[in-house]
């Protein structure tokens, strides 16, 4: 399995790559009005209009208005429906077992899959089914 490691607020994150559509650098967004507190606003990638999220808010479910402060932004797939998630930093592109990958009681959060241990860090595998549940939410 490949997964894609990125940062939030110096935490290591990660995604399957096969969820991901481009890794792109960080790019000016449209607000738009009345949207939940997670949503930045709308990016143009060629012609489509896209939501850009900002998973930080959206995984600690705390809406700081502290400035969203990215360099890149991921843009997942999930059938015909793209998001794009804004990340401080994509750190690198690895391969790893499934078996890697621990299950545990103790992760709370629903949008965490799972916790994998690379490089000597503690990196949390992001659920794409529960990101994009709430996105439509």
């Amino acid at each position: 399995m490949q997964i894609i490691v990125f940062t939030l607020k110096e935490k290591y994150y990660a995604i399957p790559t096969e969820d991901v559509e481009e890794i792109v650098k960080e790019m000016p967004f449209t607000h738009v009005p009345k949207a939940p507190y997670w949503v930045e606003g709308l990016i143009n990638i060629r012609g489509n209009a896209i939501t850009l999220i900002n998973l930080y808010k959206l995984l600690s479910n705390t809406s700081e208005t502290e400035e969203l402060c990215y360099n890149s932004i991921i843009i997942l797939k999930n059938d015909d429906k793209k998001v794009a998630f804004a990340v401080d930093s994509v750190e690198s592109v690895s391969e790893i077992d499934s078996q890697d990958i621990q299950m545990t009681d103790y992760v709370s959060a629903k949008e965490v899959a799972g916790i994998i241990r690379l490089n000597n860090k503690m990196i949390s595998l992001i659920s794409m089914e529960a990101l994009f549940s709430i996105n439509e939410g």
